[in-house]
């Protein structure tokens, strides 16, 4: 008993050794099969898991080519299948005459005499079957049957942990939407790439990828549409490229691809096969808005880091983007001075709309305030006709008027009750905080006066200059009524909602007061 004993304790640890070192799922089903036949003193052993319905053999220890050629039964099916359909140990002390087993031709060929079969269960749930072969008669004993079944458990554990691990490992390295790979394989890959191509001397190119108008796909037709045009355009990329091509889901909308030994011209000719590729299916799909715009930078012409690289990259997708015709800009193709152009209409509006979205959070508008007031104040201009430049001055400082409220407490703006007279002039000072503020923004010198004035009124009873009637600037008066109309139709910390039929009424208690009379009688031709 104590021998035995001795034994059991060496098997497990045995197999505890070989769970922690395993890497594959055939490492632990041949280890597990060699000591079941050990400390069984059997023969051999078999290893079969659950594919649907079969129990297909992946595995085993001592069994010939011959025998693992019958890789395949059904649950119910044999000794081995009423095992899975069971969930319970069965044995045999001789096959040649036991009529549940299948094939006993094969396992009188092998010389096997007497077998046992335990499941391999997880929580219940069969996984498969741990099967031990004797070529002599055996009587199996209850400890046979439990160091088997305990066996068995540490099978399953072990091909649980693997699974889990691999799928993580697929996570890590697969973006889950489109299939192609991460963004953090895709930056080691580069890395060993551009390792590679400096002891050989190659050039490697990267391109960059940007989906033009995507955020108005998922803000008009919804995100499970945005999803379904990123699958598709991941599929039209990945089928452009060569074999020993990398392609990533780089973030959002944006893809990068890795050219290994590809110079900057060949690059371009493979990003010219992207957007034909594109646009044939652009066509056949009917999507006129959608664009792709390219940027390419390559090692070692631009570059000697893949962080320099990329950046090129990017920034001449982000050109490409931006011009009237070419969609495909190589880095030295464009002018450098060009990024004037490029700040005023990428950067500069990513600074408007994060500044814009900070200022909504802190005061306890929903994200959409500042865009209702922009679009809203932009249709009331162009509806008494002033010139689009206005207009677009308007569309900016709706967005950031009150930027200055960032330097409010906000225990005061979100003050449910009424505010003391200290709190009132801290809430006033905002006006000149975001005149302030909006000048040190490059770009924005003609917003100031504009976003200093939003809070005077027609009576000159505003704040902080006491401008009265005409002497406020249009694009102010504009925006101030629509700002307060919107903040009167949202629920705010210390009072609900108004109903549109109530907000007009209190703008148009307020015409000739805090309101350009004639203003409000045009805004209300747009709310009808």
């Amino acid at each position: 008993m104590e021998e035995n004993y001795k034994r059991e304790i060496e098997v497990l640890w045995r197999i505890s050794k070989l769970i922690s070192k395993a890497q594959e799922p055939q490492e632990i089903i041949l280890g597990i099969a060699k000591e079941s036949t050990k400390i069984l003193r059997a023969d051999a052993a078999s290893v079969r898991l659950l594919e649907k319905e079969n129990l297909t053999l992946v595995g085993g220890y001592g069994l010939s080519e011959e025998y693992k050629a019958k890789v395949s039964l059904k649950i119910g099916e044999g000794l081995v299948g009423k095992v899975a359909q069971q969930k319970r140990p069965i044995s045999s002390d001789d096959i040649s005459k036991d009529s549940r087993i299948l094939y006993p031709e094969i396992g009188k060929k092998e010389g096997i005499f007497s077998l046992i079969c335990v499941p391999i269960l997880t929580e219940n749930k069969l996984l498969g079957t741990l099967t031990v072969y004797s070529k002599k008669r055996r009587t199996w004993t209850e400890r046979e049957v439990r160091m088997l079944s305990m066996l068995a458990e540490q099978t399953a554990f072990s091909l649980e942990k693997i699974k889990y691990f691999q799928t993580l490992k697929e996570k890590y390295i697969r973006d889950e939407l489109t299939g192609l790979y991460s963004r953090f394989y895709f930056l080691a890959r580069a890395k060993e790439e551009i390792a590679r191509s400096s002891r050989e001397g190659n050039y490697l190119s990267f391109l960059f990828c940007d989906i033009d108008n995507f955020k108005a796909i998922n803000r008009i037709q919804g995100y499970a549409e945005g999803d379904k045009i990123l699958c598709e355009i991941a599929k039209i990329i990945e089928s452009s490229l060569r074999e020993e091509d990398t392609v990533c889901r780089y973030g959002g909308d944006e893809f990068a691809i890795l050219l290994p030994k590809t110079d900057p011209f060949k690059a371009e000719k493979i990003a010219e096969r992207i957007y034909k590729a594109f646009i044939r299916v652009k066509e056949v799909k009917d999507r006129p808005s959608l664009d792709i715009s390219i940027g390419i930078a390559s090692y070692p012409m631009h570059g000697k880091s893949i962080e320099d690289i990329l950046s090129k990259a990017d920034r001449s997708m982000i050109f490409a983007k931006h011009h009237p015709e070419k969609k495909i800009f190589i880095w030295d193709e464009w002018k450098i001075t060009d990024v004037k152009e490029l700040y005023k209409e990428e950067i500069l509006p990513e600074i408007i709309y994060a500044l814009a979205e900070t200022v909504n959070m802190k005061n306890g508008y929903t994200g959409e305030h500042s865009r209702l007031v922009s679009e809203q104040a932009s249709l009331l201009a162009k509806k008494i006709r002033i010139e689009e430049e206005r207009i677009k001055r308007i569309r900016i400082a709706a967005l950031l008027h009150d930027i200055g409220k960032l330097a409010i407490p906000t225990y005061i703006l979100t003050k449910p009750t009424s505010l003391t007279q200290r709190e009132r002039e801290i809430i006033k000072e905002h006006a000149e905080n975001s005149a302030r503020i909006t000048r040190y923004i490059r770009g924005l010198k003609e917003i100031v006066p504009i976003v200093r004035a939003i809070h005077e009124r027609w009576d000159g009873k505003g704040y902080p200059d006491g401008l009265a009637g005409e002497k406020i600037p249009l694009e102010a008066r504009i925006i101030a009524l629509v700002d307060t109309y919107q903040a009167l139709i949202s629920d705010r910390p210390y009072r609900r909602r108004f109903s549109k039929e109530e907000a007009i009424k209190k703008l148009q208690d307020e015409a000739g007061k805090q309101f350009d009379p004639k203003l409000v009688h045009v805004f209300f031709k747009i709310l009808v």
